[in-house]
């Protein structure tokens, strides 16, 4: 709000007000304009009174806008099966008429990567957990003044227990003879180690690492 007070010694005069902005705006004819402006940076404003006899005064004064980092909401942490992907959508705010470029760390060591943004100044997150553990996915969001504004959520992806699949072998045996038997499990993580144990049922064992 800029604020004009009028001195003229032609008391009978009548005024016109007019209001350069210096961002490309103008209004007239009020003695406390309300502006916003929509990028930062110095902007002069010229203010010009005219009187009815066409006597012409004009003042300037330099307003110098900051510029305002932008604002990123991931929303509420997220909790997974391990194998599976997390999808969701995040977005920022801005005020300023800026261009932006993000990144996003997803925390599981993959490393840091470009993120798309869209046009309403959302943007999705989808990105493979395939072992169990907690991450921290950031968001970046940096203007082209080079301000950044970030955040984060928790993913935290629970540990499946394996399948296993019914054994086969022989359901008769000679005592003393040797027999064999098989099985095979499935995990849906592809990087967990696994241990095997296999218990006869006659106080025998055998374990895999």
């Amino acid at each position: 709000t800029f604020k004009l007070a009028i001195w003229d010694t032609g008391s009978a005069d009548t005024h016109t007000i007019a209001w350069d902005f210096g961002d490309g705006s103008t209004t007239n004819d009020t003695l406390e304009p309300t502006h916003v402006y929509a990028d930062n940076g110095s902007y002069t404003v010229t203010v010009t009174v005219t009187d009815d006899d066409g006597a012409t005064m004009s003042d300037t004064l330099v307003v110098y806008v900051n510029n305002v980092p932008p604002a990123v909401n991931l929303g509420a942490d997220a909790m997974l099966d391990e194998g599976a992907t997390i999808t969701s959508i995040g977005s920022f705010t801005d005020p300023g008429v800026d261009t932006w470029t993000a990144t996003v760390d997803y925390g599981d060591g993959s490393g840091e990567q470009s993120l798309v943004l869209n046009p309403d100044k959302t943007f999705v997150l989808s990105h493979p957990y395939p072992n169990s553990g907690t991450y921290t996915v950031t968001v970046t969001v940096a203007d082209d003044e080079g301000d950044l504004g970030s955040d984060t959520l928790a993913v935290t992806v629970k540990n499946l227990v394996p399948e296993v699949a019914p054994i086969s072998g022989p359901t008769s045996a000679v005592r003393g003879q040797t027999v064999s038997f098989s099985g095979s499990f499935a995990d849906v993580s592809p990087v967990q180690s696994h241990a095997i144990e296999w218990d006869f049922g006659d106080g025998t064992f055998l374990t895999f690492a």
